[in-house]
Protein backbone atom coordinates (compact mmCIF):
# COMPACT_ATOMS: atom_id res chain seq x y z
CA UNK A 1 0.00 0.00 0.00
CA UNK A 2 1.19 3.34 -0.77
CA UNK A 3 1.74 6.09 1.71
CA UNK A 4 0.32 9.31 1.31
CA UNK A 5 0.65 12.20 3.11
CA UNK A 6 -1.39 15.73 3.22
CA UNK A 7 0.49 18.92 3.15
CA UNK A 8 -1.20 21.94 4.14
CA UNK A 9 0.06 25.56 2.94
CA UNK A 10 -0.79 28.58 4.55
CA UNK A 11 -0.56 31.81 2.14
CA UNK A 12 -0.65 35.18 2.31
CA UNK A 13 -1.56 36.94 -0.92
CA UNK A 14 0.49 40.21 -1.89
CA UNK A 15 -1.53 41.25 -4.92
CA UNK A 16 -5.01 40.43 -6.75
CA UNK A 17 -4.78 36.63 -7.72
CA UNK A 18 -6.11 35.83 -11.49
CA UNK A 19 -7.05 32.32 -12.52
CA UNK A 20 -8.94 33.05 -16.13
CA UNK A 21 -11.75 30.00 -17.58
CA UNK A 22 -10.04 28.17 -20.32
CA UNK A 23 -10.30 29.00 -23.85
CA UNK A 24 -12.47 32.77 -22.46
CA UNK A 25 -12.14 36.09 -24.73
CA UNK A 26 -9.91 38.77 -23.21
CA UNK A 27 -12.66 40.34 -21.16
CA UNK A 28 -12.20 36.52 -18.96
CA UNK A 29 -13.79 35.59 -16.03
CA UNK A 30 -11.68 34.56 -13.22
CA UNK A 31 -12.07 31.33 -10.84
CA UNK A 32 -13.33 31.96 -7.71
CA UNK A 33 -10.54 30.23 -6.08
CA UNK A 34 -7.21 28.54 -7.82
CA UNK A 35 -8.54 25.37 -9.20
CA UNK A 36 -6.52 22.20 -8.87
CA UNK A 37 -4.42 22.66 -11.73
CA UNK A 38 -3.07 25.99 -10.83
CA UNK A 39 -2.06 24.79 -7.37
CA UNK A 40 0.10 21.22 -9.25
CA UNK A 41 1.52 24.11 -11.77
CA UNK A 42 2.87 26.36 -8.67
CA UNK A 43 3.98 23.24 -6.65
CA UNK A 44 5.84 22.38 -9.68
CA UNK A 45 7.15 25.36 -10.95
CA UNK A 46 9.43 25.26 -7.12
CA UNK A 47 9.71 21.43 -7.31
CA UNK A 48 11.27 21.26 -10.92
CA UNK A 49 12.88 24.58 -11.03
CA UNK A 50 15.12 23.48 -7.95
CA UNK A 51 15.95 20.15 -10.40
CA UNK A 52 16.66 22.27 -13.55
CA UNK A 53 13.78 20.43 -15.35
CA UNK A 54 11.12 22.84 -16.42
CA UNK A 55 11.38 21.35 -20.19
CA UNK A 56 7.90 21.37 -21.86
CA UNK A 57 6.90 17.13 -22.26
CA UNK A 58 5.83 16.12 -26.36
CA UNK A 59 2.75 14.07 -27.04
CA UNK A 60 1.48 12.66 -30.21
CA UNK A 61 -1.99 12.81 -32.01
CA UNK A 62 -4.14 9.71 -32.01
CA UNK A 63 -5.07 7.65 -34.90
CA UNK A 64 -1.75 7.80 -36.50
CA UNK A 65 -2.34 11.68 -36.43
CA UNK A 66 0.76 13.56 -35.47
CA UNK A 67 0.08 17.02 -33.09
CA UNK A 68 2.99 17.99 -31.33
CA UNK A 69 1.60 19.94 -28.86
CA UNK A 70 3.71 20.98 -26.02
CA UNK A 71 2.75 19.85 -22.41
CA UNK A 72 3.24 22.16 -19.36
CA UNK A 73 6.50 20.28 -16.99
CA UNK A 74 3.47 20.15 -14.25
CA UNK A 75 2.02 17.15 -15.57
CA UNK A 76 5.29 15.21 -14.09
CA UNK A 77 3.47 15.80 -10.56
CA UNK A 78 0.33 14.37 -11.43
CA UNK A 79 1.75 10.45 -10.46
CA UNK A 80 2.92 12.04 -7.22
CA UNK A 81 -0.24 14.54 -6.20
CA UNK A 82 -3.70 12.79 -5.77
CA UNK A 83 -5.71 16.06 -5.02
CA UNK A 84 -5.59 19.53 -4.70
CA UNK A 85 -7.89 22.34 -3.15
CA UNK A 86 -7.80 25.85 -2.21
CA UNK A 87 -9.21 27.23 0.77
CA UNK A 88 -10.09 31.17 2.10
CA UNK A 89 -9.11 32.55 5.69
CA UNK A 90 -10.38 35.94 6.30
CA UNK A 91 -12.69 36.34 3.10
CA UNK A 92 -12.15 37.05 0.11
CA UNK A 93 -13.64 39.26 -2.67
CA UNK A 94 -13.80 39.67 -6.62
CA UNK A 95 -13.56 42.88 -9.14
CA UNK A 96 -12.70 43.90 -12.48
CA UNK A 97 -10.18 46.09 -13.19
CA UNK A 98 -9.51 47.40 -17.26
CA UNK A 99 -6.10 45.98 -18.21
CA UNK A 100 -4.11 47.13 -21.27
CA UNK A 101 -3.23 43.91 -23.47
CA UNK A 102 0.34 43.77 -25.84
CA UNK A 103 -1.73 41.71 -28.45
CA UNK A 104 0.67 41.22 -31.30
CA UNK A 105 1.35 37.56 -31.01
CA UNK A 106 -1.58 36.51 -31.17
CA UNK A 107 -2.39 38.49 -34.62
CA UNK A 108 -1.55 37.59 -38.16
CA UNK A 109 1.45 38.39 -39.21
CA UNK A 110 0.30 41.12 -41.85
CA UNK A 111 -0.51 43.33 -38.68
CA UNK A 112 1.98 43.37 -37.30
CA UNK A 113 3.38 46.76 -38.33
CA UNK A 114 -0.09 48.27 -37.61
CA UNK A 115 1.01 50.49 -34.65
CA UNK A 116 -3.02 50.85 -34.07
CA UNK A 117 -3.09 46.80 -33.44
CA UNK A 118 -0.39 46.71 -30.78
CA UNK A 119 -2.04 46.81 -27.96
CA UNK A 120 -6.28 46.65 -26.52
CA UNK A 121 -8.13 47.24 -23.10
CA UNK A 122 -10.37 44.76 -21.74
CA UNK A 123 -12.13 44.73 -18.70
CA UNK A 124 -10.56 41.47 -16.43
CA UNK A 125 -11.66 39.84 -13.86
CA UNK A 126 -9.12 38.80 -10.22
CA UNK A 127 -10.25 37.73 -6.63
CA UNK A 128 -8.33 39.51 -3.54
CA UNK A 129 -7.88 37.57 -0.58
CA UNK A 130 -7.01 38.09 2.80
CA UNK A 131 -5.11 34.95 3.39
CA UNK A 132 -5.25 31.17 1.22
CA UNK A 133 -5.07 27.89 2.33
CA UNK A 134 -4.04 25.33 -0.13
CA UNK A 135 -4.35 21.42 0.02
CA UNK A 136 -2.35 18.60 -1.35
CA UNK A 137 -2.52 14.71 -0.58
CA UNK A 138 0.86 13.58 -2.13
CA UNK A 139 2.28 10.73 -2.35
CA UNK A 140 5.51 12.02 -2.08
CA UNK A 141 6.84 13.17 1.35
CA UNK A 142 9.62 15.73 -0.18
CA UNK A 143 6.67 17.85 -1.81
CA UNK A 144 5.96 19.78 1.06
CA UNK A 145 9.73 20.96 1.49
CA UNK A 146 9.00 22.65 -2.08
CA UNK A 147 6.03 24.13 -0.98
CA UNK A 148 7.89 26.76 1.28
CA UNK A 149 9.06 28.06 -2.25
CA UNK A 150 5.47 28.69 -3.59
CA UNK A 151 6.01 32.15 -4.64
CA UNK A 152 2.78 33.07 -7.16
CA UNK A 153 -0.02 31.50 -7.89
CA UNK A 154 -1.72 31.79 -11.70
CA UNK A 155 -0.72 34.95 -13.25
CA UNK A 156 3.03 35.58 -12.47
CA UNK A 157 1.42 38.90 -11.36
CA UNK A 158 -0.61 36.75 -8.62
CA UNK A 159 2.85 36.79 -6.24
CA UNK A 160 2.59 34.72 -2.78
CA UNK A 161 4.08 34.37 0.10
CA UNK A 162 4.29 30.62 2.39
CA UNK A 163 3.48 31.59 6.18
CA UNK A 164 3.44 28.14 7.43
CA UNK A 165 3.83 24.30 6.18
CA UNK A 166 2.05 21.29 7.64
CA UNK A 167 2.88 18.03 6.63
CA UNK A 168 1.03 14.86 8.39
CA UNK A 169 0.34 10.94 7.63
CA UNK A 170 -2.99 11.09 5.95
CA UNK A 171 -4.31 8.02 8.19
CA UNK A 172 -3.14 10.55 11.31
CA UNK A 173 -5.69 13.73 10.13
CA UNK A 174 -8.36 11.79 8.36
CA UNK A 175 -11.43 11.66 10.86
CA UNK A 176 -14.73 9.41 10.99
CA UNK A 177 -17.53 11.87 11.16
CA UNK A 178 -19.94 12.15 8.40
CA UNK A 179 -20.10 16.10 8.82
CA UNK A 180 -17.24 18.81 8.73
CA UNK A 181 -17.19 22.72 8.44
CA UNK A 182 -14.66 23.89 5.70
CA UNK A 183 -14.00 27.00 3.71
CA UNK A 184 -12.55 24.82 1.13
CA UNK A 185 -13.93 24.30 -2.31
CA UNK A 186 -14.67 20.56 -2.82
CA UNK A 187 -16.41 18.22 -5.82
CA UNK A 188 -20.26 18.35 -5.46
CA UNK A 189 -20.60 14.71 -5.53
CA UNK A 190 -18.93 14.52 -2.60
CA UNK A 191 -21.64 15.82 -0.43
CA UNK A 192 -25.49 15.44 0.28
CA UNK A 193 -26.15 18.65 1.82
CA UNK A 194 -24.48 21.87 2.11
CA UNK A 195 -25.39 24.71 4.30
CA UNK A 196 -23.93 28.53 4.12
CA UNK A 197 -23.15 30.64 0.97
CA UNK A 198 -21.27 28.84 -2.15
CA UNK A 199 -22.04 28.71 -5.72
CA UNK A 200 -21.57 25.65 -7.98
CA UNK A 201 -18.52 25.97 -10.37
CA UNK A 202 -16.89 23.72 -13.23
CA UNK A 203 -13.34 23.49 -12.78
CA UNK A 204 -10.17 21.16 -14.56
CA UNK A 205 -9.55 18.62 -12.69
CA UNK A 206 -5.75 17.27 -12.32
CA UNK A 207 -5.72 14.96 -15.81
CA UNK A 208 -2.57 15.15 -18.50
CA UNK A 209 -5.24 16.83 -21.01
CA UNK A 210 -5.37 19.85 -19.00
CA UNK A 211 -2.12 20.47 -19.44
CA UNK A 212 -2.21 20.76 -22.91
CA UNK A 213 -0.65 23.91 -24.13
CA UNK A 214 -3.50 23.75 -27.15
CA UNK A 215 -6.73 22.67 -26.01
CA UNK A 216 -9.00 23.00 -29.44
CA UNK A 217 -12.29 23.43 -27.40
CA UNK A 218 -14.06 23.86 -24.24
CA UNK A 219 -14.40 19.63 -24.86
CA UNK A 220 -11.02 19.54 -24.79
CA UNK A 221 -10.66 20.69 -20.92
CA UNK A 222 -12.08 17.70 -18.81
CA UNK A 223 -13.84 19.41 -15.68
CA UNK A 224 -15.78 18.89 -12.61
CA UNK A 225 -18.72 20.57 -10.82
CA UNK A 226 -17.24 22.30 -7.52
CA UNK A 227 -18.96 23.43 -4.58
CA UNK A 228 -17.07 26.79 -3.90
CA UNK A 229 -17.39 29.16 -0.91
CA UNK A 230 -19.37 32.34 -2.40
CA UNK A 231 -17.36 35.78 -1.75
CA UNK A 232 -17.45 37.23 0.77
CA UNK A 233 -17.07 33.80 2.62
CA UNK A 234 -16.72 35.23 5.95
CA UNK A 235 -18.31 31.65 7.54
CA UNK A 236 -17.52 28.38 7.03
CA UNK A 237 -19.71 26.39 5.12
CA UNK A 238 -21.65 23.32 6.46
CA UNK A 239 -21.32 19.98 4.39
CA UNK A 240 -22.98 16.58 5.04
CA UNK A 241 -20.70 14.11 3.62
CA UNK A 242 -21.92 11.71 0.64
CA UNK A 243 -20.53 7.81 0.81
CA UNK A 244 -17.47 9.37 -1.70
CA UNK A 245 -16.53 11.88 0.85
CA UNK A 246 -14.21 11.92 4.17
CA UNK A 247 -12.98 14.82 5.60
CA UNK A 248 -9.41 15.47 7.15
CA UNK A 249 -8.92 17.56 10.41
CA UNK A 250 -5.28 19.26 10.49
CA UNK A 251 -3.76 21.56 12.68
CA UNK A 252 -2.76 25.53 11.39
CA UNK A 253 -1.56 28.19 12.42
CA UNK A 254 -5.14 29.89 12.09
CA UNK A 255 -6.45 27.02 13.90
CA UNK A 256 -8.07 24.21 13.29
CA UNK A 257 -8.93 23.30 9.36
CA UNK A 258 -11.47 20.37 7.91
CA UNK A 259 -11.18 20.11 3.92
CA UNK A 260 -13.57 17.11 2.51
CA UNK A 261 -11.51 15.09 0.04
CA UNK A 262 -12.21 12.25 -2.12
CA UNK A 263 -12.04 8.64 -0.37
CA UNK A 264 -10.08 7.56 -3.60
CA UNK A 265 -7.09 10.61 -3.52
CA UNK A 266 -6.40 8.90 0.22
CA UNK A 267 -6.54 5.39 -0.39
CA UNK A 268 -3.25 3.52 -1.48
Amino acid sequence: MTERYVVLVEITPHSPISVFLPLSSMAAETFLLPPPTTLVGALAFVSLRSQGDLREVETSGEEGRIAERGVSAAVKLLGKVRYAAAGVLGGYTTFKAVERLYQHPYLRSLYHESVEMTYTVAPRAAALYNRLCLLFVVEDKSLAQFAYGISRIGRKEGLVSVDNVVSERVEEVTTPSRVCSTTFYFPKRLSLDVGGGYVVQRMPVLSRRNFEKRAEGVADVESEEFVVPAPPALEALSVKLSEEGVALRLKASSGIVEVPVPKSAIQG
